[in-house]
Order: C-alpha cells, then sequence, then structure tokens
C-alpha cells in the first residue's frame, strides 16, 4: 500500500498550496515573468524557480512545460544538482497528479545523460528513487526493483540514510509480490530501524504497514496484527490521521481470509470514512479500491443490493474516467456481482479479463485469488476441465510461495520420534558404563582387604586395567554412536525411498483415475497427500545434497526456516563442498539442521546468525542466536539431548566445539572442524 501512503502525503500539500487565492496567482507570475525577461544566468534561474514553485502540480498552469524549460536552463548553466532535483519533481507530477508515470520513465530517459555527471549522489539516487516509481505504477514490477536498487546504491553515505530507506522500503514491498518473502522482511526491518532513528513517523507507519502485509501473506495473522496495531498507534500518536485508510483496508483483507465478513466489511467501512477531505484525484488511487472491495464483500456475503449500490457509487466517481485501473477495478467488481447473481458465464468472462489484468502485474497473491476465482466460477458454469486447470494453476502459485506450510508439522513430530529413540539408545548406553564402573570401585576394594604387601602391585595393575578398560569402553562407545548414526541415516533413506517409489506412485495413479472420473474432492485430497508424502521424504533424506552439493543445501536449509518461522536469518557461507566426504558431508548437514532446530524450539529467539568460513587447514561455523541463553554447565550436567548430540557429531569429524550461552542475551555455538585432505 506504499502508493496509497504516498499520495495521501501528495494531496495533503496540494491541499496546503491550494488555499493561495487564484488572484494572487496570476499577479506573481506576471511579476515573474517580467523578471525571466530582463535578468540573465544565475538570477534568471531563480526567477524562473520562483516561477516553477509558483504553478508546481498545476496542470491548468502548463507546469509540465515550465519545468522543462527550467530543467533546460538548468543544464546550460551547468546546475546539475538543481536541474536533478526539478526532473525528480517534474517525475512525481507524471505519477501522482496526472497519473501518466511512462512519461515519467521518458523524462528519466530523456535527461539522464545530461544530468549523471552530478556530483550529489542524493539527487542522483532520489531520481532512481522516482522513476522506480513510475515503472512501479507502469506494472513493470522488474525494472521497479532494478532502480529502487540503484537508488540504495546511491545512499552509502551516512547523510542519504533517508534515501537508503526509502528504496528499501519500496523494494521490500515489490518483493512481497514476487513472493521474495526472505528479502522483503530484510528490506522492510532495515527501512523500519532508519526510519526509527530519524523519528521519521510518517514512513515508520509505512515500513509497520508493509510488515503487517508481509506476514499476512505468509498466514501469520496475530504477528501481522500486531504490526498494524503498532502503526495504528503511531498515527494516533502524531495527531493525524494519515494511514489510517490503508491499515484498515489491510485489516479487512486479513478479515477476509480468516473467514470474518462482518469484520471484513466493518474495516472496510472504516477505511472509507477516514481522510475525509481528499479530492476527486485521491479518489481514484483510493476510493476506487475501498468502493469495489465492499462491493466483492457484500456479493460474496448474499447482500446483493448493498453491492450493487457500492459498484454504482464506484461508477458515479469515475463517470468521466476510462483508463486502465477504472477497468480493472470495474472488471473485478463484475466478475464477483455476476457469480453472485448465478451469471456464471459472465463471471467467467470478467473472470479472464481479470486474470489478464493481474498477469501484467505478476503479483503472486493477486494471481493466486485470480486463478482460484475462476476454478470456482468454470465449475459453477459447468466446464469441469477448465476448472481443474485453473484449480492446478491455482496450487502451482500457492505451492511457490507456501510450500512449507503443510510440512512444518510433519517435520515436527518426525523431530520428537528420531529424539525419543535416540534419547533410548542413550540412555541405555549410560546404564552399561555405570555397571562396569560398579564393578571396578568393587575390585579395587577386594585388592586394598587383600593385604597392604601386594597393596602397591594391585593398585598399579588395576589403574592400568581401568585405563585400558575406559579406553576399550570409549572406543566401543564411539564405533556404537557411529554406526547407531549410520544406521539412523541408512533407514531414513530406505523409508524415504519406500515413500517416494512405492506410496507416492500409488497415491499418482489415485489421483490420476480421480481425475478422469472428475472425483474433485478425491483429487484434491490426494493431491495433498501426495505433497505431504513428498515433504516427508525430502525431509527424512535431504536429497538436494547431491544435486546442489552441501553449501547450496545449507543455504536452502536456513531458507526453509527463514520461511518456516518468524525468525530473522542471516547468512554467510563460503564454498566448502571440496572440503568434506560423503559421509562426512551428511554428517555436517545434519550438525547444522539439528542446531538450527534446537533454536527454533528451546531459545525463543528474534533473529539468528549463520556463518560458514575456511580458515587455514579448518572449517569454522558460527551458529549465533539473541535468545534466552542457558547455562553451559548445567545444561551439560543434565546430559541435554540436543547438546549430546551435537557434541557427538563433532567428536565424529575430530572437531572442537565452543559454546558461549548468557540468559536473556543469547548463545554462540562455534564449530571448528580439521581438513586433513584439500582438493
Amino acid at each position: 500500500m506504499k502508493l496509497l501512503l504516498s499520495v495521501m502525503l501528495c494531496f495533503f500539500c496540494l491541499q496546503l498550496n491550494g488555499q493561495e487565492k487564484d488572484e494572487d496567482i496570476k499577479t506573481k507570475i506576471t511579476f515573474f515573468n517580467s523578471k525571466i525577461n530582463q535578468t540573465e544566468k544565475g538570477e534568471r534561474l531563480q526567477w524562473l524557480d520562483s516561477l516553477n514553485r509558483i504553478v508546481l502540480d498545476k496542470t491548468e498552469l502548463k507546469y509540465d512545460s515550465i519545468a522543462r524549460v527550467v530543467i533546460d536552463y538548468a543544464i546550460a548553466l551547468d546546475s546539475l544538482s538543481y536541474a536533478t532535483a526539478q526532473v525528480c519533481d517534474l517525475i512525481y507530477h507524471y505519477n501522482y497528479v496526472v497519473n501518466k508515470p511512462k512519461k515519467g520513465i521518458l523524462l528519466f530517459d530523456s535527461y539522464y545523460k545530461k544530468i549523471e555527471k552530478s556530483k550529489d549522489s542524493s539527487a542522483i539516487g532520489n531520481l532512481y528513487l522516482k522513476t522506480g516509481e513510475s515503472y512501479e505504477i507502469a506494472d513493470s514490477i522488474d525494472k521497479a526493483m532494478d532502480y529502487y536498487k540503484e537508488a540504495i546504491a546511491y545512499s552509502k553515505p551516512p547523510q542519504y540514510k533517508r534515501l537508503e530507506a526509502l528504496g528499501s522500503m519500496y523494494l521490500g514491498e515489490l518483493q512481497q509480490d514476487k513472493g521474495l518473502f526472505s528479502a522483503s522482511s530484510v528490506s522492510l526491518n532495515t527501512a523500519y530501524q532508519i526510519f526509527e532513528g530519524q523519528r521519521d513517523t510518517f514512513n515508520m507507519i509505512g515500513a509497520k504497514n508493509g510488515l503487517s502485509i508481509l506476514y499476512s501473506m505468509n498466514a501469520f495473522y496475530d504477528e501481522a496484527k500486531k504490526e498494524r496495531d503498532e502503526a495504528i498507534e503511531l498515527v494516533k500518536k502524531s495527531n493525524s490521521s494519515f494511514g489510517l485508510t490503508s491499515l484498515y483496508y489491510n485489516a479487512a483483507i486479513d478479515a477476509k481470509k480468516t473467514a470474518n465478513p462482518k469484520q471484513q466489511i466493518a474495516y472496510l467501512k472504516t477505511a472509507l470514512n477516514q481522510e475525509s477531505y481528499v479530492s476527486k484525484t485521491m479518489a481514484a488511487y483510493v476510493q476506487n479500491t475501498l468502493l469495489i472491495s465492499l462491493s466483492k464483500a457484500y456479493a460474496e456475503n448474499d447482500s446483493l443490493e448493498l453491492a450493487e449500490a457500492s459498484f454504482k457509487k464506484f461508477q458515479l466517481l469515475n463517470k468521466d474516467t476510462k483508463n486502465e485501473q477504472y477497468n480493472r477495478h470495474r472488471v473485478d467488481g463484475e466478475k464477483t456481482i455476476s457469480f453472485a447473481k448465478g451469471n456464471f458465464s459472465d463471471a467467467v468472462k470478467y473472470g479472464e479479463m481479470f486474470l489478464a489484468f493481474e498477469k501484467k502485474k505478476s503479483n503472486y497473491e493477486a494471481l493466486m485469488i485470480a486463478e482460484k476465482f475462476l476454478s470456482k466460477a468454470y465449475g459453477a458454469a459447468g466446464n469441469s476441465v477448465e476448472r481443474d486447470t485453473h484449480l492446478v494453476n491455482y496450487y502451482k502459485i500457492k505451492d511457490s510461495i507456501s510450500s512449507v506450510q503443510n510440512v512444518r508439522s510433519l517435520s515436527y513430530y518426525q523431530t520428537l520420534y528420531e529424539t525419543e529413540k535416540q534419547r533410548l539408545k542413550i540412555e541405555r548406553q549410560e546404564k552399561n558404563i555405570v555397571i562396569l564402573d560398579t564393578e571396578n570401585r568393587l575390585k579395587t576394594q577386594w585388592i586394598i582387604f587383600g593385604g597392604l604387601g601386594i597393596l602397591a602391585v594391585f593398585l598399579l595393575i588395576t589403574l592400568q586395567r581401568s585405563k585400558s578398560t575406559g579406553k576399550r569402553e570409549k572406543k566401543q562407545q564411539e564405533k556404537f554412536s557411529q554406526d547407531l548414526m549410520q544406521s539412523q541415516e541408512d533407514e531414513r533413506t530406505r523409508i524415504a525411498r519406500e515413500l517416494h517409489d512405492s506410496v507416492g506412485q500409488k497415491l499418482t495413479l489415485i489421483k490420476k483415475k480421480s481425475q478422469n472420473l472428475d472425483q474433485f474432492e478425491i483429487t484434491t485430497l490426494t493431491n495433498n497427500a501426495l505433497e505431504e508424502v513428498r515433504s516427508i521424504s525430502k525431509g527424512l533424506y535431504p536429497t538436494l545434497l547431491k544435486e546442489l552439493g552441501l553449501t547450496d543445501s545449507i543455504q536452502q536449509l536456513v531458507d526453509e526456516y527463514d520461511k518456516q518461522t518468524n525468525l530473522f536469518f542471516t547468512m554467510d557461507l563460503e564454498d566448502v563442498d571440496s572440503y568434506f566426504t560423503e559421509n562426512t558431508t551428511l554428517n555436517f548437514y545434519r550438525l547444522i539442521q539439528e542446531c538450527l532446530t534446537n533454536i527454533v524450539k528451546h531459545a525463543k529467539a528474534k533473529a539468528v546468525t549463520v556463518s560458514i568460513k575456511k580458515e587455514e587447514k579448518t572449517i569454522i561455523t558460527c551458529i549465533s542466536d539473541n535468545g534466552k541463553g542457558f547455562d553451559v554447565g548445567t545444561g551439560k550436567k543434565k546430559n541435554s539431548l540436543g547438546l549430546k548430540t551435537i557434541f557427538e557429531r563433532i567428536r565424529i569429524m575430530n572437531g572442537k566445539l565452543s559454546i558461549d550461552s548468557k540468559m536473556k542475551v543469547g548463545t554462540t555455538f562455534i564449530f571448528t572442524i580439521p581438513i586433513k585432505n584439500e582438493s
């Protein structure tokens, strides 16, 4: 909703400027024109600037033409920084005042070569930012992201932090649309931290709004509400109503996702009641979206009369407007109302038109919703082939952005099962060691009672025997642990293969037969079961180790944890594939996996850092979190299963483990693995 927030600020400024009387403006224009004709060079540029400010964003006074004259004259005088700023203002005018973003793009192309030598990095960065907005409004999302990244690149000096924050916030919002949720989280949090440091309340609200949308897209509705409520509190503390429309609109979206239509409609009505001073131009950006959303909500909840009333308000508001934005909203409303009326052929027609609009924008969530509607419309119209085609498209998009959600519970129970099995094995092993120690102590006592004369001899023999026994038992224990872990991996591999080759093939056969018989529910259930079987198989044996290699597999593992949890992950991974054998590769991967699982289950952290580096003849791995921490000594005494498993894997690879943990601060694990044979 960045567009809504930006436009609100724009029109607030315009409203203040609009208070000046037309007669006063005409008098000033006449005066400035006379001064421009009487002066030269720098002084003339100053008077041109004054004239430019008077007509700023006033289309009836030909601001466009005057601004271009000012820009050309500034370039002729080599005032590149000033010229760049004026180009930015004119692009903003094209984007938000006259809604012609393609003109903004052409303006950038026309002037960039002339002003790129400007030493003002902030001005050039802002130019990329404004042009990125032009591409975004024109639905060229990939180009917009490229320009936002360029803007961020120009913000490296500390004094340009606000430019970095704006670029990061805009980029983060588009990364959501592309399904790049991890990257979006990093971008939006970076933006919020900078805005918070600068006490920029308006943009803090925007960043929090973006985070709430990100959480909502991943079905974390509690987290989304928390961010949204904090943003609303910021609005109230600022004694302003800016941003409330966007926040309440997003709350309505979440209410719809959680099947709460009454709350959805209430939020939409509240959103419409905000920003009551806005003009008709403003309505093109905000009220169209709200009115169509309200019309759809009524239609979807058996209130056709109210739905059509809202749709008529939308049409009256746009009676003199016939652009692509209007057509998209109109088609969105038409398809939903047609379906509610039972006009399924019209619903299909408008649904196909709406899907075409969404494909231009490449918004994953919007495309998913459009495909799902078409599947429902074709089904109601009796076309099962098209129904299934669009349903498959819906699931493809859904799986591409949320494929891990169904796996989370299965992974949790699998982890419990493996943990319990290992715990029992280790307990039995420890009991055997206790019995052996007891026998050794009894023998020592009998030798002592045998007599002082032979005490020293028997004592030496016993000590030597205990030492040898300890070494032998230690070696046996180490071999037993290695064999146990290997047998676990072999069993996991066997089960994974059986699931994939046997159960998976049978489910696929059932799915194809149910599709041929048009058994929609069975097809859906079978497809879900098939996906779950594949997910379990993948969890039991990480096949990507052979396909991608160790480093890329670890990166994907961290990315999966990043998607599955609320944790914020950062990575710094060097390519270490060539330093591990096939056995140690799997062991090292499991070591990282177990460590991250322990953090997710016990640490109650908000951020995790994973670093893997090669230094001389060792691989150094550092995994740290900012969680609750624990007493390392107590953890060892209690024989924590997680720690014991980690220690055992480190020992098998002849490595060393260092743990630094502080209560309420966090924990850092450092693994040092020696490299025996470098390739």
